[in-house]
């Protein structure tokens, strides 16, 4: 799963996947702004079948908060 999610914040926020861990943040990463936020959600959603609500979606803030989303859905 985390190689999954790794490769879609990689691919979104043109970061090298070897630079891609659970700290990486919004607050700490201007390539994270809020459009690649929507690009990224929506990849997630599609590339594990799932669906996050708009409280979720807000929630979302760093890679670790998307992992603790994922494995309650998955």
């Amino acid at each position: 799963m985390k190689d999954r999610l790794y490769q879609i914040f990689s691919t979104n926020l043109n970061i090298d996947i070897q630079k891609i861990n659970e700290s990486i943040s919004k607050d700490d990463t201007p390539e994270w702004d809020s459009i690649s936020h929507l690009i990224i959600i929506s990849n997630i959603e599609e590339e594990f079948n799932i669906s996050f609500s708009p409280e979720e979606i807000e929630r979302i803030t760093s890679i670790s908060l998307v992992i603790d989303l994922l494995n309650n859905k998955i």
